[in-house]
């Protein structure tokens, strides 16, 4: 139950921290694909549907922080930091001391091999600890640390893909793309998405208005305004009439129509109505049996036949939420 605990715990502040996010020049990302550290590295960056949100490196969960580590190959130092001088140029400490003299504009990190993101004169780069640049600062604002050994750069409003020595191995031609993950990267060409291989070529061909990450086995896919979920061929296997849809879980997924959620198999086929005005936790309480929805200012915690097990007053704090799901038989 604890892992539960943090799954809400952390659904729960990014619901209350909406208010804080914000776009990063001018884009927003459509998963969470990276992580990094602001200017000081006491906050940690995430990107994520809605925009980009910052949370306190200390406030994580130890869990929490090791599963980012671990699915995106990241390298985190909590005895790096960077300092400012008195000419508002940036560089780096360790252990408190000088480690790269200050003399960017702006500093970053990408966390893998310690390779840093810095910027000088509106343009990005990256350097070595030695504090010499292995990428020249060349590139516009939007660069992202090195995923599966490629990094995503930005020159004259397109995108592409460069390698740990600086060389575009994948050109730069796309309006917008995620990191790699997995061998794959979702990229835009000319307001369409597809899927692409670490050569640049497509393996998903770009149709789609918008593309999510695979999740066992099956994406998102939006055509126009309507959702549906394709295979690793690029097909539809649930075909896209639904106005929104949230990924899978324990076989069932939540899907939008005519204004109201339910959800359906892996056939499409409906195994509970729409009836309900939000999904706030899908099927991941007690090994897939119950969920948490809402239906007017209430929540209620429901089973799989969508029968509401309980109903919340609308006051509920998280900490009486997690004590209902505690109840709930195993």
């Amino acid at each position: 139950m604890k892992k539960l605990y943090i799954f809400i715990l952390l659904t729960l502040c990014s619901v209350l921290a909406s208010e804080d996010l914000n776009t990063l020049d001018g884009k927003t990302y459509k998963d969470v694909s990276f992580g990094r550290y602001n200017k000081r590295f006491s906050r940690i960056m995430v990107w994520h549907r809605t925009g980009a949100a910052q949370i306190d490196i200390g406030k994580l969960p130890d869990a929490y922080l090791k599963k980012i580590i671990n699915e995106h190959d990241i390298d985190i130092d909590l005895k790096l930091e960077t300092y400012d001088d008195n000419n508002g140029k940036c560089g780096f400490l360790r252990n408190g001391r000088v480690f790269i003299k200050a003399q960017f504009d702006g500093c970053g990190m990408d966390w893998n091999n310690r390779l840093m993101l810095v910027g000088n004169n509106g343009k990005e780069g990256f350097i070595n600890q030695s504090g010499k640049y292995v990428v020249p600062p060349i590139y516009d604002p939007g660069t992202r640390p090195f995923a599966e050994g490629l990094a995503n750069v930005y020159k004259n409003g397109k995108m592409g893909y460069i390698d740990r020595k600086g060389r575009v191995r994948i050109p730069i031609k796309f309006n917008e793309g995620t990191s790699f993950h997995n061998g794959t990267a979702i990229v835009n060409l000319n307001g369409k998405c597809g899927y692409i291989n670490k050569r640049g070529v497509f393996i998903i061909q770009p149709v789609f208005d918008e593309l999510e990450r695979f999740r066992k086995g099956v994406a998102k896919a939006r055509v126009g305004n309507k959702w549906g979920f394709i295979n690793k061929n690029g097909k539809f296997i649930i075909k896209p009439d639904f106005e929104n849809i949230k990924e899978f879980s324990a076989g069932l997924a939540p899907v939008k129509s005519n204004g109201k959620w339910g959800y359906i198999d892996h056939k499409g086929h409906f195994v509970i109505k729409p009836q309900f005005d939000d999904v706030i936790f899908p099927f991941i309480i007690k090994k897939g049996k119950f969920a948490v929805v809402a239906k007017g200012k209430q929540m209620r915690i429901i089973d799989r036949t969508g029968k509401t097990i309980k109903t919340l007053p609308d006051t509920c704090k998280p900490v009486q939420l997690f004590q209902e799901l505690e109840k709930l038989p195993e």
